[in-house]
């Protein structure tokens, strides 16, 4: 079994359809797997295997794999996803000072908490075999996919958020800010861990 670990705004939509993912809704009346790649959508795998839709066994034995973001450029894109969706108003600068005194919910298993997208990326990544960067997302999906044993293919930027470079949102401020609530995923991000991944 392989099990793609989706964090929000990471390119998620595009490796599922390049990859013709599985995706499990959580709530189903009934899971079946019919596909060898299957993703629990946003929802962390600990829940899910913790209420009974994935066996421990086959957490255990399963190739999981994800993708990461420098989380500056995610905070961007979750924050342009999020306005064109009516979760959150008002401008990029407000909402920043606004955040850092939210209390954000856990994902869950069903990742349906209202801004829970928002979480560390961290709080995804668990016994992980391969995590792969969004920076360099070709490159790394073909490293993937050699893996896998599957063809390479060209991969499609889908259900991308509409704003420009992310730099330009920020000011000295709002950066701090967004920064220092982020610092473990920056400093997971800067380890520049990417690849195949030795669990022993």
């Amino acid at each position: 079994m392989i099990i793609f670990v989706w964090i929000p705004k990471t390119a998620g939509t595009s490796i599922c359809c390049g990859m013709d993912i599985q995706k499990i809704k959580i709530g189903e009346t009934t899971l079946v797997i019919k596909k060898d790649i299957v993703t629990y959508g946003h929802g962390l795998l600990k829940d899910v295997v913790k209420e009974g839709y994935l066996s421990a066994k086959a957490y255990n034995d399963a190739f999981k794999f994800c993708f990461i973001r420098n989380p500056l450029d995610r905070f961007v894109s979750l924050y342009f996803y999020s306005k064109a969706a009516g979760r959150i108003s008002g401008s990029f600068d407000v909402f920043c000072k606004e955040f850092v005194r939210m209390k954000i919910d856990p994902p869950g298993s069903y990742n349906e908490r209202r801004l829970s997208q928002f979480n560390l990326q961290t709080c995804w990544i668990r016994d992980m075999d391969f995590i792969g960067r969004y920076e360099h997302l070709q490159e790394d999906y073909d490293t993937l996919c050699d893996i896998l044993g599957l063809p390479q293919t060209k991969i499609s930027h889908l259900n991308s958020s509409d704003h420009t470079r992310w730099e330009g949102y920020y000011n000295d401020k709002t950066r701090r800010l967004i920064s220092d609530y982020y610092a473990e995923d920056l400093i997971f991000c800067r380890k520049n861990i990417h690849g195949l991944l030795n669990k022993e």
